[in-house]
């Protein structure tokens, strides 16, 4: 038999087995394939190496097929049948026997396949002697291969022709082949392939667009499918690629027809590849005023845009259509009449062999929505300013009570509320600087003999006055308490016993100097002060001891005296 007058390129192309015995049961071709099973004619010359690699159930099987088909001379239904070999390896596989007659010869075909069920929709069993003569003529595809091991990827001449590349020029490679792929279909034939490699998941007719170096596109059907060895694992990845450009076309011609007639609620426009109008529909002459035979050959910016149309939409509008990009906006257009519209506007070019043909538009009247949204927009500012005016009249209001929480009413001295928090934070602040902190502590003498002859008015003047005086001589960063009474409290941060003595000293001198001005008369009083310097180290209540002790050693050592 000369093997060459039987075309079953296909065959082998798509993966398939082949074996072909003669009448006398002796091999007559052998496919390349089984070549990887260590299968040749060397080991297989008869029909019998055949039955010596299969089980016991499997051959039984295949003898009755064989049996049968010569019998009926008729093709027979697909069978599995499983294989073993001499290096432990075992396969399953699918079977198919046919008879064919060529040169007043008879000869039997067996075609083996893992997946052969799954090809059977185009190639039947009474279509397969056709194929096998006429398989070129039958179906033209293509047909890729991936070994997992070497990671080699195997394309027939159909797959290199739908990518626009010659076998020459490029070699397959699996993490280079996917840039032929347009940029939003890369994803689905990465996630394909990956998931086929990870859980052995076939894929079948995922619609995608190749791109060649010209930048045309081809639209292609993809199905994938693996092989497993004995183990169960993945050892192949194989598929099919098939070109549909040209239905793919009319399928968008019929696409667009469609999408233009389910729109008619809207106002559309079809322009041509220089944005000429070339048609519209009864909703756009309705919404505008303006008729087919007044914008036909003309650009609708030029009619529809005024005054007010912003420029910068305008401009948006003018990039994305010379990219040839759809886009998608509101725009302030105008009718015939004058009147102003907003316009919701989508524009999408559509492409004639990779050049833009027409453009399609879509427009509808949002003039009632925008001007809803443009009073909330008042609204909400006007709310806004309201609530950051109540948020400011309250932040001062706050301020002003935290001041009176916080401040001596009469004196405008802190009060003994604030004390213990300010001293607290000083007393870690001078051990944390390694420095001192100073305390005087005064009182006003014989302040009791003011209010019995001069009357509670004028103790309250002196205690204003002297807290002038104290806030006069003393630094920004030392604080003034009123403790209660006649009783004040000065804190120097940072200050050492000296510098301490000379600010009591100051504040004793300028108090002996004044004069309380009160009902025509002059009232002179003097102060004891108790001074306490340290550096940070006694606590806050033993502080405020100390200096108290200071005081009222002062007093009552004859009183216009610092003790410290």
């Amino acid at each position: 038999m000369d093997i060459k007058d039987i075309n079953i390129a296909l065959l082998e192309k798509c993966n398939f087995l082949l074996m072909v015995f003669d009448n006398h049961d002796q091999l007559s071709y052998l496919s390349d394939g089984w070549s990887e099973l260590n299968i040749t004619t060397k080991n297989m010359p008869t029909i019998e190496s055949l039955y010596a690699c299969c089980t016991t159930q499997s051959k039984t099987l295949l003898q009755q097929q064989i049996l049968a088909l010569k019998s009926q001379h008729n093709e027979l239904d697909q069978f599995d049948i499983e294989l073993t070999f001499a290096t432990d390896y075992s396969i399953k596989l699918n079977c198919c026997l046919h008879n064919v007659d060529q040169n007043q010869h008879q000869y039997m075909v067996l075609v083996f396949n893992q997946h052969f069920s799954q090809v059977s929709s185009v190639i039947s069993n009474n279509e397969l002697q056709t194929i096998i003569e006429n398989a070129g003529e039958v179906l033209k595809v293509g047909y890729w291969q991936l070994d997992c091991n070497s990671n080699q990827l195997f394309w027939t001449d159909e797959i290199y022709t739908i990518h626009g590349v010659a076998p020459s020029r490029y070699s397959p490679q699996l993490d280079t082949a996917i840039n032929f792929y347009h940029a939003d279909d890369k994803p689905k034939i990465a996630s394909a392939v990956e998931n086929a490699l990870l859980t052995g998941q076939e894929w079948s007719c995922i619609k995608l667009r190749v791109v060649d170096d010209d930048q045309q596109e081809r639209t292609v059907i993809s199905s994938g499918n693996v092989s497993r060895n004995k183990n169960g694992e993945i050892t192949k990845l194989y598929g099919i690629f098939q070109d549909i450009t040209g239905s793919e076309k009319i399928a968008l011609e019929r696409d667009f027809l469609v999408t233009a007639l389910k729109e008619t609620t809207v106002g559309m426009v079809i322009a041509d590849k220089n944005k000429h109008v070339i048609w519209v529909n009864g909703s756009f002459e309705k919404m505008t005023g303006y008729s087919l035979f007044e914008v036909e050959g003309k650009k609708l910016g030029s009619i529809l845009q005024g005054e007010n149309t912003d420029l910068k939409t305008i401009a948006k509008l003018k990039t994305h259509l010379k990219k040839g990009l759809p886009i998608s906006t509101r725009i302030l257009n105008y009718t015939k009449s004058g009147e102003p519209y907003w316009n919701e506007l989508a524009i999408s070019p559509i492409y004639r062999d990779g050049k833009i043909a027409y453009y399609f538009a879509v427009q509808n009247d949002v003039s009632k929505e925008i001007n809803i949204e443009h009073k909330l927009i008042a609204l909400n500012t006007s709310l806004e300013q309201r609530i950051q005016a109540r948020t400011q009249e309250l932040f001062t209001l706050n301020k002003e009570l935290e001041k009176q929480a916080n401040v001596d009413p009469l004196t405008g001295c802190l009060n003994r509320r604030t004390l213990y928090r300010f001293l607290t934070d000083e007393l870690l602040k001078t051990q944390d600087e390694n420095t001192y902190i100073s305390l005087l502590m005064l009182d006003i003498d014989h302040f009791k003999a003011i209010n019995d002859n001069y009357g509670h008015e004028a103790g309250d003047k002196g205690l204003k006055e002297l807290a002038n005086i104290l806030h006069g001589l003393t630094r920004k960063n030392d604080a003034v308490f009123r403790l209660g009474g006649e009783e004040f409290l000065i804190i120097m941060p940072n200050t050492n016993k000296a510098e301490a003595k000379q600010a009591a000293e100051r504040i004793k001198n300028a108090v002996n100097e004044h004069k309380v001005y009160y009902r025509n008369k002059n009232i002179s009083f003097t102060v004891s002060i108790g001074l306490l310097t340290h550096d940070g180290t006694i606590s806050l209540q033993s502080s405020l001891k100390y200096v108290d002790d200071y005081l009222y050693e002062a007093k009552n050592s004859g009183r216009n005296k610092i003790v410290d």
